[in-house]
Protein backbone atom coordinates (compact mmCIF):
# COMPACT_ATOMS: atom_id res chain seq x y z
CA UNK A 1 0.00 0.00 0.00
CA UNK A 2 3.02 2.46 0.39
CA UNK A 3 4.19 2.25 -2.49
CA UNK A 4 0.81 2.91 -4.20
CA UNK A 5 0.43 6.08 -1.70
CA UNK A 6 3.76 7.25 -2.33
CA UNK A 7 3.64 6.59 -6.17
CA UNK A 8 0.35 9.21 -6.42
CA UNK A 9 2.02 11.76 -3.95
CA UNK A 10 4.71 11.78 -6.29
CA UNK A 11 2.58 12.45 -9.51
CA UNK A 12 0.95 14.94 -7.62
CA UNK A 13 4.37 16.57 -6.71
CA UNK A 14 4.19 15.68 -3.42
CA UNK A 15 6.59 13.94 -0.63
CA UNK A 16 6.46 10.63 0.12
CA UNK A 17 4.96 8.85 3.14
CA UNK A 18 6.15 6.93 5.59
CA UNK A 19 4.93 3.57 7.17
CA UNK A 20 4.77 3.40 10.77
CA UNK A 21 7.03 0.97 12.46
CA UNK A 22 5.19 1.10 15.42
CA UNK A 23 3.89 -2.32 16.67
CA UNK A 24 1.31 -0.48 18.98
CA UNK A 25 0.27 1.52 15.92
CA UNK A 26 -0.51 -1.03 14.16
CA UNK A 27 -1.89 -3.46 16.72
CA UNK A 28 -4.63 -0.43 17.09
CA UNK A 29 -5.19 0.05 13.77
CA UNK A 30 -6.32 -3.56 13.20
CA UNK A 31 -8.38 -3.02 16.15
CA UNK A 32 -9.70 -0.14 14.62
CA UNK A 33 -10.28 -2.41 11.41
CA UNK A 34 -12.16 -4.83 13.51
CA UNK A 35 -14.74 -2.65 14.96
CA UNK A 36 -15.98 -2.16 11.39
CA UNK A 37 -17.33 -5.51 11.16
CA UNK A 38 -19.39 -4.20 14.39
CA UNK A 39 -20.55 -0.61 12.76
CA UNK A 40 -19.37 0.20 9.22
CA UNK A 41 -19.01 4.06 10.10
CA UNK A 42 -16.02 6.48 10.51
CA UNK A 43 -17.84 6.86 14.18
CA UNK A 44 -16.88 3.84 16.59
CA UNK A 45 -18.93 1.44 17.94
CA UNK A 46 -19.24 3.18 20.94
CA UNK A 47 -19.72 6.66 19.59
CA UNK A 48 -15.63 7.28 20.30
CA UNK A 49 -13.15 8.92 17.87
CA UNK A 50 -9.89 7.05 15.93
CA UNK A 51 -8.12 9.41 18.64
CA UNK A 52 -10.03 7.82 21.76
CA UNK A 53 -8.99 4.31 20.49
CA UNK A 54 -5.30 5.44 20.33
CA UNK A 55 -5.45 6.87 23.55
CA UNK A 56 -6.98 3.64 24.99
CA UNK A 57 -4.69 1.25 23.39
CA UNK A 58 -1.65 3.23 24.50
CA UNK A 59 -0.53 4.68 20.72
CA UNK A 60 1.44 7.60 20.87
CA UNK A 61 1.45 8.15 17.43
CA UNK A 62 -0.84 10.73 16.32
CA UNK A 63 -3.31 9.64 13.53
CA UNK A 64 -5.83 12.23 12.76
CA UNK A 65 -7.28 11.25 8.86
CA UNK A 66 -9.20 7.78 8.36
CA UNK A 67 -10.35 6.13 5.29
CA UNK A 68 -12.38 2.86 5.23
CA UNK A 69 -13.32 0.28 2.45
CA UNK A 70 -15.20 -2.74 2.99
CA UNK A 71 -15.54 -5.79 0.39
CA UNK A 72 -17.47 -9.06 0.60
CA UNK A 73 -15.44 -12.05 -0.77
CA UNK A 74 -16.10 -12.31 -4.20
CA UNK A 75 -14.51 -11.34 -6.66
CA UNK A 76 -14.63 -7.55 -7.96
CA UNK A 77 -13.06 -4.88 -10.20
CA UNK A 78 -12.28 -1.26 -9.56
CA UNK A 79 -10.03 0.46 -11.30
CA UNK A 80 -8.80 -2.21 -13.51
CA UNK A 81 -7.64 -3.97 -10.95
CA UNK A 82 -9.31 -7.45 -10.00
CA UNK A 83 -10.19 -7.94 -5.97
CA UNK A 84 -8.42 -12.07 -5.36
CA UNK A 85 -8.74 -12.65 -1.60
CA UNK A 86 -5.49 -13.50 -0.04
CA UNK A 87 -3.62 -11.65 -2.23
CA UNK A 88 -2.35 -8.82 -1.03
CA UNK A 89 -0.61 -7.63 -3.40
CA UNK A 90 -4.14 -7.25 -5.16
CA UNK A 91 -6.12 -6.17 -2.12
CA UNK A 92 -4.08 -3.78 -1.57
CA UNK A 93 -4.64 -2.13 -4.99
CA UNK A 94 -8.10 -3.06 -4.91
CA UNK A 95 -8.54 -0.98 -1.75
CA UNK A 96 -6.02 1.71 -2.98
CA UNK A 97 -8.14 2.17 -6.23
CA UNK A 98 -11.53 2.31 -4.14
CA UNK A 99 -9.91 5.04 -2.25
CA UNK A 100 -8.68 6.97 -5.23
CA UNK A 101 -11.92 6.96 -7.10
CA UNK A 102 -13.50 9.05 -3.93
CA UNK A 103 -12.43 12.69 -3.91
CA UNK A 104 -12.79 12.56 0.10
CA UNK A 105 -10.37 9.77 0.52
CA UNK A 106 -8.33 10.58 -2.30
CA UNK A 107 -8.04 14.06 -0.49
CA UNK A 108 -6.18 11.96 2.86
CA UNK A 109 -3.87 9.85 0.29
CA UNK A 110 -2.72 13.25 -1.55
CA UNK A 111 -2.77 15.27 1.81
CA UNK A 112 0.04 18.17 0.60
CA UNK A 113 2.22 18.05 3.86
CA UNK A 114 5.81 16.86 4.00
CA UNK A 115 6.13 14.73 7.18
CA UNK A 116 3.49 12.12 6.43
CA UNK A 117 2.50 9.21 8.43
CA UNK A 118 0.47 5.99 7.45
CA UNK A 119 -0.56 3.21 8.98
CA UNK A 120 -2.91 0.21 7.43
CA UNK A 121 -5.11 -2.34 9.26
CA UNK A 122 -7.48 -5.16 7.67
CA UNK A 123 -9.92 -7.56 9.25
CA UNK A 124 -11.69 -10.51 8.11
CA UNK A 125 -14.90 -10.77 9.19
CA UNK A 126 -19.13 -11.28 8.85
CA UNK A 127 -18.30 -12.40 5.28
CA UNK A 128 -15.89 -9.23 4.50
CA UNK A 129 -12.50 -7.58 4.43
CA UNK A 130 -12.14 -4.42 6.31
CA UNK A 131 -9.43 -1.71 5.35
CA UNK A 132 -8.59 0.85 7.46
CA UNK A 133 -6.07 3.66 6.42
CA UNK A 134 -4.63 6.28 8.89
CA UNK A 135 -2.68 9.20 8.17
CA UNK A 136 -0.80 11.64 10.72
CA UNK A 137 1.95 13.90 11.11
CA UNK A 138 5.71 12.85 11.74
CA UNK A 139 6.35 14.01 14.92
Amino acid sequence: MLKLVNEARREAGLTDAVYSSDPVSQATVNARAEELKTKYSHNRPNGGTITDLQREMGCTERFTEENIAMVGFNYMEVGGALYTPNKPETEARYFFNLWMSDIGHRKEILYPVDGLRMVCGLHVGKGNIYAVQWFGPVD
